[in-house]
């Protein structure tokens, strides 16, 4: 996936907190777009175990 996509679909997630899964597992997913766009904040923890995926 090219960096354009990627962000692309970045932007295209609602924002606030939602259930998501992956690789059967569930996650809480929360993002927040701050700064007129410039800083988008993407945490996911996961449900019941230990992965916490964290980006911004």
């Amino acid at each position: 996936m090219n960096e354009t996509l990627f962000f692309a679909k970045l932007q295209a997630l609602p924002e606030g907190a939602y259930y998501v899964s992956f690789h059967q597992k569930k996650y809480l997913l929360n993002k927040a777009t701050l700064l007129q766009g410039r800083l988008i904040k993407l945490y996911a923890e996961e449900l019941g175990g230990n992965d916490i995926v964290s980006g911004n």
